[in-house]
């Protein structure tokens, strides 16, 4: 489990429960993204730094509970 490191404490970062399965869907995601001809690739760079600022958006209107859930995380021992 990922650890964070404030101080003299280290607190956990997270716990997640995936199958075998489900890291494997993933990681084959991930390759078809970058692959020749994937919509990824065929994006102008422009396009992605609309999708990236879009993602940036999202993270930032939703920061508050994003900080929560991490702060309870550690409180909590996850």
């Amino acid at each position: 489990m990922p650890k964070l490191l404030v101080g003299n404490y280290i607190y956990s970062v997270c716990c997640v429960h995936l199958s075998q399965a489900d890291i494997d869907k993933a990681v084959k995601a991930a390759k078809e993204a970058f692959k020749r001809g994937s919509p990824w690739r065929q994006m102008s760079a422009s396009a992605r730094g609309l999708l990236l600022l879009k993602l940036a958006d999202l993270l930032e209107k939703n920061l508050a509970f994003l900080a929560v859930s991490f702060l309870f995380s550690i409180v909590i021992g996850l």
